[in-house]
């Protein structure tokens, strides 16, 4: 290892030293991207409104990958994530597993609704 003394630092290896510059030039370059500017005016509200609504389709979809990974049980990391995420497997398995009436069965209950009104009475 060569050691150098350039002022107060010490320097351990000239080539690693010019990496690091590098490095630190690159990342003073680059800057954080920062959010779109709103339009002003007239498109102004139509701007946020589509703002809301990417980030409501962000949330949904969000959730929706987070109840799959629940169901074929993976783990995330987030656990903010992994609570929406059984929640909403939660709902889903209960949709499956209640029975949906069908269209016959309803009929039935409209017409026993009637007939204790005394419209009509079905055959015993």
């Amino acid at each position: 290892m060569n050691k150098r003394k350039m002022g107060k630092k010490i320097v351990r290896n000239a080539k690693s030293a010019k990496v690091q510059q590098k490095i630190m030039k690159a990342k003073k370059k680059t800057k954080a991207a920062l959010a779109p500017k709103l339009p002003s005016g007239a498109f102004r509200g139509e701007a946020i409104m589509d703002r809301q609504l990417s980030k409501e389709i962000g949330k949904k979809c969000e959730r929706i990958a987070s109840a799959k990974c629940v169901q074929t049980g993976g783990k995330l990391g987030m656990s903010d994530l992994q609570q929406k995420g059984k929640e909403l497997a939660k709902e889903i398995r209960r949709k499956q597993v209640t029975k949906k009436v069908s269209r016959v069965e309803e009929k039935l209950k409209v017409m026993i609704a009637e007939s204790e009104n005394g419209g009509f009475k079905p055959p015993a």
